[in-house]
C-alpha cells in the first residue's frame, strides 16, 4: 500500500511529461481538473478549456463528444483541499506511552500502524476524530503480522477495544475504526516524525523504536527497515534483485537527513 506525501510533486512530474493512459482517461481528467482548481486557480470556464486542450493532445481516445459530461462533473466535484503535501507524520510521547501499556507486541504494533495511518488520512480533515477504514489484510500486512484469520481479527478488535485504543462502528463490507488516543500536536511532546519512507515498513519503525533503535538498518537502495540479519545487510528483498552495488555513504546521509528516526537515534 501506497503512501504518498507529496502528491502535487508526482502530479506535476506526470503533467510535464504528458503521460496520460489512454483506457483510462478519467483518472487524468480528474487529477487535471483538481489541479487546475488548486495550483492554477482557474475558473469553471479556464478549466474546462485547460482539460479539453490537454486530453485533446495528449490522449489518443480522447473526444469532447465524449467526455464533455465527465469534464463537467470532474471540475464541479474537485474539492475543497488541494494534492497532499505532507512533510511528516508527528508522533507524540503520550501516544507511545498509551501503546506501551497495551504490554502485547501483537497489539502495540497494530496499534501504532492504526495511529500512524490515521493521522495520515486526516491530515487535510476539518473533523477532530481520527479514523481508520482500511481492510484488516492491509493493517496486520503493515504491521508485519502473519495471522489474519476472522477469529484473530475478532480477538485483536475485542483487546483493543477493551483497552480504550479504538471504537469501531461498521460499515456495508468494512469495520471502520476510530482511533481514540491520538494526542494534540505539541512540539514538546514529539518524539520522532514520520516520512513517506518510513511507511513503507510502519511494523518494523516500531520494533526499531522499541529495540532502541538498533536491529533494522535502511535499505540503501529504497530506504525501507529491513532486518539487520547480517553486518553486509543492504538491501530489501525487491532491492536486492535489481541492485549490484549502491554508494553507501552517500545513500545514508541522505537517508538520515531525511529520516526523523536516524535523527532521534543520534540525540541518545
Amino acid at each position: 500500500m501506497d503512501f504518498i506525501f507529496n502528491e502535487l510533486f508526482l502530479v506535476e512530474k506526470q503533467i510535464d511529461e504528458h503521460k496520460v493512459d489512454d483506457s483510462n482517461a478519467v483518472a487524468m481528467i480528474r487529477m487535471l481538473a483538481k489541479y487546475n482548481c488548486h495550483e492554477k486557480h482557474m475558473n469553471k470556464d479556464e478549466n474546462y478549456k485547460a482539460i479539453l486542450d490537454y486530453m485533446t493532445k495528449y490522449c489518443k481516445t480522447f473526444t469532447e463528444a465524449d467526455y464533455y459530461k465527465i469534464i463537467d462533473n470532474c471540475i464541479a466535484s474537485v474539492g475543497k483541499y488541494g494534492f497532499k503535501k505532507i512533510d511528516s507524520i508527528k508522533i507524540m510521547r503520550s501516544e507511545l506511552s498509551f501503546i506501551a501499556r497495551l504490554k502485547d507486541l501483537r497489539l502495540e504494533r497494530l496499534a501504532f500502524v492504526l495511529l500512524c495511518v490515521s493521522k495520515y488520512d486526516h491530515y487535510y480533515s476539518d473533523s477532530n476524530e481520527y479514523w481508520c477504514n482500511r481492510s484488516w489484510t492491509s493493517i496486520f500486512s503493515m504491521a508485519r503480522l502473519s495471522k489474519n484469520s476472522p477469529e484473530e481479527r475478532q480477538k485483536v478488535l475485542r483487546a483493543l477495544k477493551l483497552a480504550g485504543a479504538i471504537e469501531t462502528t461498521h460499515k456495508v463490507g468494512q469495520d471502520s475504526l476510530k482511533i481514540l488516543f491520538v494526542a494534540p500536536e505539541d512540539d514538546n511532546n514529539v518524539v520522532f516524525e514520520l516520512t513517506e519512507t518510513d511507511f513503507k515498513e510502519l511494523g518494523y519503525v516500531y520494533l526499531y523504536y522499541k529495540n532502541g533503535f538498533d536491529g533494522f538498518v535502511p535499505c540503501q537502495s529504497c530506504g525501507r527497515l529491513i532486518k539487520k540479519n547480517t553486518s553486509n545487510t543492504k538491501y530489501c528483498k525487491e532491492c536486492s534483485k535489481k541492485n549490484d552495488s549502491y554508494n553507501k555513504d552517500e545513500f545514508y546521509e541522505n537517508w538520515k537527513r531525511q529520516n526523523g528516526l536516524e535523527s532521534l537515534k543520534t540525540q541518545k
